[in-house]
Parts: structure tokens; sequence; C-alpha cells
């Protein structure tokens, strides 16, 4: 977490928004674009909303970023309030559930 007082005060936030089912080309374009993003980002947003499953090279590059990020005290957002990405406990914590409070 960053704080005013860390030498760190300013990040960089990278959002990833793909738009439609992803083929073969698209999720080694997506899986390239997290590990660049991992590498020069504190925090990724990953916007899965108009994607639905997501193959399996994606999934594995995104707890790769995950685990890069949270290694440098940065994040992972996975944006998908489907639930449509597959993700599982095989994972790792990659997904949390975030559910905001009624009121």
């Amino acid at each position: 977490m960053l704080t005013v007082d860390d030498p760190r005060s300013t990040w960089l936030t990278t959002l990833l928004r793909p738009g439609g089912p992803l083929g073969e080309s698209a999720s080694r374009r997506l899986a390239a674009a997290l590990r660049t993003a991992a590498d020069s980002s504190d925090v990724v947003v990953v916007d899965v909303q108009a994607v639905g499953h997501l193959p399996r090279a994606v999934r594995r590059a995104l707890v790769e970023a995950h685990a890069a990020l949270t290694a440098s005290g940065g994040a992972l957002v996975l944006v998908d309030p489907g639930n449509l990405h597959g993700l599982t406990q095989e994972h790792g914590d990659v997904v949390e559930r975030f559910r905001p409070s009624a009121g």
C-alpha cells in the first residue's frame, strides 16, 4: 500500500480492457500485455466484462501478473461482475470477491 510518506508517493495504473471473446491470437496479445503491465505498473486493472470465459493462457498470465505485482507492493484488479472468468482455487488468490455494501 502506497502512502503519502512513501518515497514512491506516485504510482502508475494500467487499464486493460479487451472487447469481445478472445481467440488464440488475442489471448497471446492480452497475456503479453499483462506481463508488460505487471513489469511497468504499480496497479493493473483488467476489465474482462466483454470477454466471458478466459482462455487458459490468459488465466495463467493473470496469476503471474498478480504474483509479480503483489511481490512489488502493487495490485491486480480484475473487473468481472458476471463472474465468468473461469478462475478457480487452483489459480491461487487472484480473485477476491468484493461486493459493495448496501446503503
